[in-house]
């Protein structure tokens, strides 16, 4: 996607039980006791024709610590002559004129470290159907790296969303969350998030006043209020967002004026929680996220208020550039493969986009001049893309920004910002995200619905709960 200022993409998305992703290379970290996972993520773009002049920037994942061992490192590994490594945003940039065409692409060597699928989703499957298990809180401290990600929740949450959620939680256990460790009480908030707001899908992002007192909202939506209410628990958490790895999935999205196009990943959004007795948890039940399918972070956020003059920004600026954008992840035998011709294998990418555009402007100049009275007026088939406006900063869905752009957030060293993107991940996504500054490229957002696939896992998932809260039901019914 296209950025403009700074935008966000943010969904609520919670682990599926299912098993580990299969595909990336994977290698012991420096300290032998977490696996590395290595990942080459690639970002195109041709531009065809557009009313926009200025400097772009595509997405780009970023260098991100999440501390307690939880990081991620990118290398730029190629890029075409028209690209550039920005030092001072950490994205890969480009300049546009008016009118022209432009074709450009880099490939990002993203190297995963901290994260153990199998563990995870295990440990998941446990504190869910076994939540009286982890009434211990246990004596580990929070690491000083993590608690930057605790923060003060909005009052709205303290006063609204947490009474509502301790009466879903004592009507389902039988005691308060306080009873619990810090890790049930995040997977059940999870739960109950899902249960208690009716999921309605938009391509902008909703105040928190608005998903609560409406209880209404998708998945970014759900997201922003999830990680509030885990703050007024003491829990640090963090929406992360960027692609999910789906191996053999194309999806196509089109915005505006520009088509986005995913293979094997999709761009989503994501909750990471942490708690002393367990370390990090992904909380994700719609895609796996850390659990069943690995990820690539384009940055996180733990901004939960909703920015509108940026969100009309990025109205504004996806309408200027007809483009198609095409994102591709690899695991290291694939990409091994592809390097050896991979601008044959890009342009045979973009072949049938070209061709559908020459036909669309053919069809549009062969057209007559439409009247007030003509009923069947031609139109142009031209793939819909849209530009995303995202800062300097990283979030996570395909975009290019503009530095002109009025809200770009600053970065220092490695510092944590902010940046606000709209986007939508296996469903939607918006918000403003605060991420870490990258290294070898940092990224935008980019928009996507997934939506067969995403119905497909949500039935999964239903079911998967649905057996996990029938054992617990009965589990409490034969000790009583």
């Amino acid at each position: 996607m296209v950025r403009h200022s700074s935008l966000l993409l943010i969904a609520l998305l919670i682990p599926t039980l299912l098993t580990p992703a299969t595909g990336a290379a994977s290698t012991t970290s420096r300290s032998g006791s977490s696996n590395c996972y290595t990942l080459y993520f690639l970002n195109s773009i041709e531009v065809f024709n557009t009313s926009y002049s200025g400097v772009l920037y595509l997405e780009t994942p970023q260098n991100i610590s999440f501390g307690a061992g939880l990081e991620q490192r990118v290398y730029i590994a190629i890029h075409s002559r028209d690209l550039s490594y920005d030092n001072s945003t950490h994205y890969m940039r480009f300049e546009l004129r008016k009118g022209q065409h432009f074709f450009g692409y880099f490939v990002a060597k993203v190297v995963l470290c901290g994260v153990n699928t199998t563990r995870v989703s295990e440990l998941e499957a446990r504190i869910l159907v076994d939540p009286f298990a982890f009434t211990s809180h246990g004596n580990a401290s929070m690491p000083k790296d993590v608690a930057k990600f605790l923060k003060k929740p909005p009052r709205i949450v303290v006063d609204k969303l947490r009474p509502a959620f301790e009466e879903w939680f004592e009507k389902l256990l039988g005691y308060p969350p306080t009873r619990f460790s810090k890790s049930v009480v995040a997977l059940y908030a999870a739960e109950f998030i899902k249960s208690w707001i009716r999921y309605s899908p938009s391509p902008y992002p909703r105040t928190l006043k608005e998903i609560i007192d409406e209880r209404i909202g998708d998945c970014d939506d759900m997201s922003r209020a999830l990680i509030a209410l885990l703050w007024s628990y003491g829990i640090p958490a963090v929406m992360a967002v960027g692609y999910v790895v789906l191996w053999n999935l194309t999806y196509t999205v089109p915005v505006e004026s520009t088509l986005y196009v995913f293979h094997n990943s999709g761009p989503h959004a994501f909750v990471l929680a942490y708690s002393p007795d367990t370390g990090w948890i992904p909380i994700d039940f719609l895609a796996g996220s850390l659990t069943s399918n690995l990820f690539v972070f384009e940055g996180y956020t733990t901004q939960v208020r909703v920015n509108k003059t940026e969100v009309q920004q990025f109205k504004n600026v996806s309408k200027e550039i007809k483009a198609v954008q095409i994102f591709y992840v690899f695991n290291p035998s694939q990409f091994s493969l592809v390097s050896k011709n991979l601008l044959p294998f890009l342009r045979k990418l973009y072949r049938p986009y070209e061709e559908r555009y020459e036909r669309s402007r053919a069809t549009q100049t062969a057209a007559p001049p439409a009247t007030s009275t003509s009923v069947g007026t031609t139109r142009s088939t031209t793939p819909s893309t849209s530009t995303s406006a995202a800062s300097s900063t990283s979030t996570s869905s395909s975009s290019v920004a503009t530095t002109t752009s009025t809200s770009t957030s600053s970065r220092t060293g490695s510092t944590t910002t902010s940046s606000v993107s709209i986007s939508r991940p296996l469903e939607a996504s918006k918000t403003s995200v605060a991420t870490s500054t990258p290294t070898p490229g940092r990224g935008t957002t980019s928009r996507t619905t997934l939506e067969r696939t995403e119905v497909k896992i949500m039935v999964l998932s239903a079911l998967i709960l649905a057996i996990i809260f029938a054992a617990l039901l009965l589990r409490r019914s034969a000790k009583h």
